[in-house]
Parts: C-alpha cells; structure tokens; sequence
C-alpha cells in the first residue's frame, strides 16, 4: 500500500548581516564562474558549473552551518559538509522546473542580486511563495521540492548549495 503525505518542513529565512560586501564579491566570482550547466538541469538560465568553488563561497557556507547549528541543537553531533555549489543567474522569462536535491541534507538558495520583478522561490507542497531579496538566505531540507516561475527582470542572480550531515560520533567506541 502506498500512501500521499504533505510534509511540514522547516525553512530557515536569514539575512547576512554584511550582504552588501559579501554580495559585491560574489558578483567577481559570478562575473568568473564557468556556466556550462546553462540550460541544461532544471534552471532554465544561467547555471555555472556544480562544483563552483571560491574563498566567498566558502563563507557562506560556514554561515550556513553555523544558522543550522544554531538553530538545531541536535547537529551539533553531526558534521555538516559542503557538497556542491552553483551560481543561476536569470534574466526575463528564464525559470527553474519544479525540483528537489534529493539525497542531500540540506540545500540552500541565496540571493546575490534582486532587481524589481525578480522571481520568488516557491515551495509547492505548502503553498508558500518567498520573496527574493538580496542577502537573503532559505535553507531547507534536501528532499523539499521547489521551483522558480518565469523571472520578470533582468539580471537576478542567487547562489544555490547542498550540504550533507554526517555522524561525528566515531561507532567504533561504542562498543
């Protein structure tokens, strides 16, 4: 037997404290990433490669550990790893089909650059459409589907990012 459920899960919505300088230098990076994955996946834009790495990347990464250490107790038992990370940059009418990142932990979205008619996130389990503004950062569950309908600007740019948790405790000593 198989059964439909609609999961209730946790989106965490932050701003950076310092989005315009941490934005400035990730527009470099986004000016000097490799988008060979435009077109190709389920962003129909833009899309560098996933294994886009930089110093700046990095940074958000570690902000984005230490939000979900923060706000879940429990991982502080885990290590949360970075596993990939990618720039999708839109202009009028580019979108992302509805997906999700599925075995990944936790994915992230944060937003770069938001010029008037920039298209929200949408998570079409719960309805909730959220607004894309610069320094903003969602991070959710890996298996949470989302989607971003056709973009009515020119020039929004987010940068996307998976994170895997991992055990910390070593099973060996359990014993």
């Amino acid at each position: 037997m198989k059964i439909v459920i609609k999961e209730k899960c946790e989106v965490i919505i932050e701003r950076h404290p310092q989005f315009k300088s941490l934005n400035e230098s990730l527009k470099k990076d986004y000016l000097q990433a490799d988008f060979s994955e435009s077109y190709k996946r389920s962003v129909q834009g833009k899309h560098s490669s996933y294994m886009t790495v930089s110093p700046n990347i990095d940074r958000v990464f570690e902000w984005v550990i230490r939000i979900l250490k923060e706000t879940h107790p429990h991982l502080m038992l885990m290590d949360l790893v970075p596993h990939s990370a990618w720039f999708s940059g839109y202009d009028k009418g580019d979108y992302t089909k509805l997906h999700a990142h599925h075995p990944r932990t936790f994915s992230f979205v944060y937003y770069i650059q938001c010029p008037k008619g920039s298209s929200p996130l949408v998570f079409p389990t719960s309805g909730r459409k959220i607004k894309a503004e610069e320094g903003k950062i969602l991070i959710f569950p890996g298996h949470v589907h989302h989607y971003v309908p056709k973009n009515k600007c020119v020039g929004r740019i987010a940068l996307a990012g998976n994170l895997n948790a991992r055990d910390s405790v070593d099973r060996k000593n359990d014993s």
